[in-house]
C-alpha cells in the first residue's frame, strides 16, 4: 500500500517565543479605534473600511492572544506525502491545536473561540485543525449555510455585538425612515474611550508585530488563518443578494463544498 500512499512528517515544532508584555482586555473591538462612529446601511458599506482585513485583524490577535495566555499549544507539522512511488510528492503543513492549561480570559471574543475550542477538543477527543477551529467559529457566529453579500462585515458585526451586551459605552444606533424601516446604522463609541481602545491595540499589534519577525511557524500559522478566512469567505457569498437588515444577512442557501 506504501507503493500508492505514503506519509512522513518532515518537520515538527510548537510555536513558542511569542512576546508577552501587552494589555488587551478588548480583542474583539480594538479596530474601532481605527474606525469609530462609522455609518453603513444593509447593502453598501462606508468606503474606508474594509471589513475582511479587519475580521483578519481580529483573528489573528485573538488567537494569538490564547498562544501568549497558555491557553492554547500550537503545533506546527510538516508532511510529505508520495503517490504512486514517489511519482507524485506533496508537502503539506498542519497545525494542530491542544490545551495548556485551564483559565478564564478577559476578552470576549478570545473566550468564545476558546470555548469553541474545548468543544471541539472534547468531541474529536484528539488535538483540533486551526482551520476546523476558524470555520466551527464563523460558523457559530453566522452559521454554516446561510450566504450573505458581505461575509467579513456580518461576522464583524456580530463580534461587536458581544462587547455592546457588555459595554454601556458602546453601542448600535439606528436611524429610520418615516414608514418605520431601518434605514441606517451606526456603531458608536464614547469618544473617552477611544484612546483606551487604541492603547490596548496598539500594545497587543506591537507585541504581535514583534513576535513575528524571525518566528517563522508563528508567520506561517498567520498565513494559514488568513487562507482558511478567505476560504470562509468565498463558500458564503451568494449568487444573488437579498439582503438586509443590521448585520445585513442575505437568505439564499447554497451547498458548501467541505475543506
Amino acid at each position: 500500500m506504501k507503493f500508492f500512499y505514503s506519509k512522513s512528517i518532515l518537520s515538527e515544532d510548537v510555536i513558542t517565543d511569542v512576546q508577552t508584555e501587552f494589555h488587551c482586555e478588548d480583542i474583539g473591538i480594538c479596530t474601532l479605534s481605527k474606525y469609530h462612529n462609522f455609518e453603513y446601511n444593509h447593502v453598501s458599506l462606508n468606503d474606508d473600511v474594509d471589513w475582511e482585513r479587519l475580521v483578519f485583524i481580529t483573528f489573528r490577535l485573538a488567537i494569538f492572544n490564547l498562544i501568549v495566555k497558555n491557553l492554547i499549544k500550537v503545533n506546527s507539522i510538516e508532511y510529505k506525502e508520495s503517490y504512486l512511488g514517489n511519482l507524485f510528492e506533496f508537502k503539506t503543513r498542519h497545525f494542530l491545536l491542544e490545551p495548556e492549561k485551564k483559565a478564564k480570559i478577559d476578552d470576549l471574543f478570545s473566550s468564545s473561540i476558546l470555548n469553541i475550542f474545548n468543544k471541539l477538543y472534547i468531541k474529536q477527543k484528539s488535538k483540533v485543525h486551526l482551520h476546523e477551529l476558524i470555520t466551527e467559529t464563523f460558523d457559530f457566529f453566522i452559521g454554516a449555510t446561510d450566504s450573505y453579500l458581505l461575509p467579513g462585515k456580518r461576522v464583524l458585526l456580530k463580534i461587536f455585538d458581544l462587547y455592546v451586551s457588555k459595554y454601556k459605552w458602546l453601542k448600535f444606533e439606528e436611524d429610520y425612515h418615516l414608514l418605520g424601516t431601518h434605514y441606517k446604522y451606526r456603531v458608536w463609541i464614547e469618544p473617552i474611550y477611544i484612546p483606551r481602545l487604541k492603547l490596548q491595540h496598539d500594545s497587543i499589534t506591537n507585541s504581535y508585530n514583534v513576535s513575528l519577525k524571525g518566528n517563522i511557524s508563528l508567520r506561517n500559522m498567520v498565513k494559514r488563518i488568513d487562507n482558511v478566512l478567505e476560504f470562509n469567505y468565498a463558500k458564503r457569498k451568494p449568487f444573488s443578494d437579498s439582503s438586509g437588515g443590521r448585520f445585513g444577512n442575505s437568505r439564499i442557501e447554497f451547498l458548501i463544498p467541505r475543506e
